[in-house]
């Protein structure tokens, strides 16, 4: 599943995003676009894809070993413990004000690391697996004409914007889900000729600790792709 699921709903999103910002700015307007992702095993993949297209990247992760795999990729990381109240809930933003005190620094300080490694120009892709939680900060984040793509929602599916906003600063909205066909083969010959391979966690579970696999999953100790062997 690390290629054949991640990779290729990778691949699609990409593809999607990428056009659609092409469509807005050419290569001669904008050659090296900056694309951002929260961290994830797709939003892994999607960045070495852009990586290897030409892209600024950054990957936000507070797992050191996350951010190592990344960096080994030529990713640019950041680590999201920097700003660890981002976590947007408008319930509390609006009875609670020692969260709203917390949240308001905590988007300030990442709009800032925005601002400094874009040079002020804002990203001009984010990819968002995460949803709710970070979606008033990913859209702040956004360069004019910045695209916001997702094919998940880890963390919240509902979302909101101010449509006059989005319209205003041309943003655009991409959702797709895994892939059409036609974009798996492209995904696989892309890989083939490039090397754009999922790189597995070193540790692999023998077949009969598998159990011990789902239980490390489920509590976050891994870092992107776990695998077990069925036979020696």
């Amino acid at each position: 599943a690390a290629f054949s699921l991640r990779s290729v709903t990778a691949w699609s999103n990409h593809r999607m995003a990428f056009g659609t910002l092409r469509l807005a700015l050419d290569e001669k307007e904008l050659p090296q676009p900056y694309v951002w992702g929260w961290g994830g095993g797709v939003t892994l993949a999607q960045l070495h894809l852009a990586r290897l297209q030409g892209c600024q990247t950054v990957q936000i992760s507070s797992d050191e070993r996350r951010r190592k795999a990344a960096e080994d990729l030529g990713i640019d990381t950041i680590d999201r413990a920097e700003f660890k109240d981002l976590r947007w809930d408008e319930k509390k933003y609006k009875t609670d004000p020692d969260y709203k005190a917390r949240y308001k620094a905590a988007e300030a300080t990442f709009l800032a690391k925005v601002e400094e490694k874009t040079g002020g120009e804002g990203v001009h892709i984010f990819i968002d697996y995460v949803g709710s939680p970070v979606i008033r900060a990913t859209q702040k984040a956004l360069a004019r004409q910045g695209v916001l793509t997702t094919a998940g929602w880890k963390a919240g599916m509902r979302v909101w914007f101010l449509r006059a906003v989005e319209c205003i600063e041309r943003h655009q909205h991409i959702h797709t889900h895994y892939a059409r066909y036609s974009e798996g083969v492209q995904a696989v010959n892309f890989a083939e000729a490039n090397g754009w391979l999922p790189t597995p966690d070193e540790r692999i579970y023998d077949y009969d600790e598998v159990p011990q696999l789902a239980e490390d999953y489920d509590a976050g100790d891994f870092v992107y792709f776990p695998i077990y062997r069925v036979n020696e």
